[in-house]
């Protein structure tokens, strides 16, 4: 599983990547032989990929691209959400999309907000709802909790999307994160963490230190 601010996925027995302005496909089947299959220009301020079943969520500088990826080394864009100029991470449910836009130095005259998008026909995306927020940047999406780095971490309940809930917050400095099973790991100054959030609060469960 990869986070909202990566810049490469997995699926299936295909690596993908991204750069500014392009998408690159590899075999990965043989894991000892990546093989590079494809490159393609994808647009520019290209800044994360996130990947559910055989669709790909490119964040860019100025919008949210869907591309379909069932034919994996040929990638194919099926629409394109445009927004204020912004850095933007992605994740995704097969109903709706979250997108964190944020002021940053290369994004100077961006928003700060989170946007919620209807994405029930990918071909057309439509955004429901918008929250404002600090300075977001990563965020994580496991069944109905939503997770946000905001220079806190915020967590929602989004079962109503039109209707954000904010279940707890957690003075924990985070950049990106992953939340499966129960289980939050956060991407943070001091490293990478991992926090339980079964009994409705996040408890530390380990750390992986890192320095600069």
């Amino acid at each position: 599983m990869g986070g909202s601010m990566a810049r490469f996925t997995i699926t299936n027995d295909h690596l993908y990547t991204v750069s500014d302005t392009k998408m690159s496909v590899f075999d990965i089947s043989t894991a000892s032989n990546p093989v590079h299959k494809n490159a393609l220009e994808i647009g520019w301020g290209v800044e994360t990929i996130f990947p559910m079943g055989d669709k790909l969520f490119i964040g860019t500088q100025t919008g949210m691209k869907i591309m379909n990826v069932s034919n994996p080394i040929d990638p194919q864009k099926i629409s394109e959400y445009q927004h204020f100029r912004s850095c933007d991470p992605v994740v995704a449910n097969d109903k709706y999309a979250y997108v964190t836009l944020r002021t940053d130095n290369l994004c100077t005259r961006g928003t700060n907000e989170l946007q919620i998008i209807d994405i029930a026909d990918m071909a057309k995306p439509v955004m429901v709802k918008n929250y404002p927020m600090s300075k977001p940047q990563g965020l994580a999406l496991d069944g109905n909790n939503l997770f946000v780095c905001d220079n806190i971490i915020k967590w929602y309940d989004v079962t109503d999307p039109k209707v954000l809930v904010l279940k707890n917050t957690s003075m924990i400095e985070g950049t990106d994160l992953i939340a499966h099973n129960g289980v939050l790991m956060v991407i943070g100054p001091g490293g990478l963490s991992q926090y339980s959030y079964n009994t409705g609060e996040l408890k530390l469960l380990s750390r992986i230190p890192t320095t600069l």
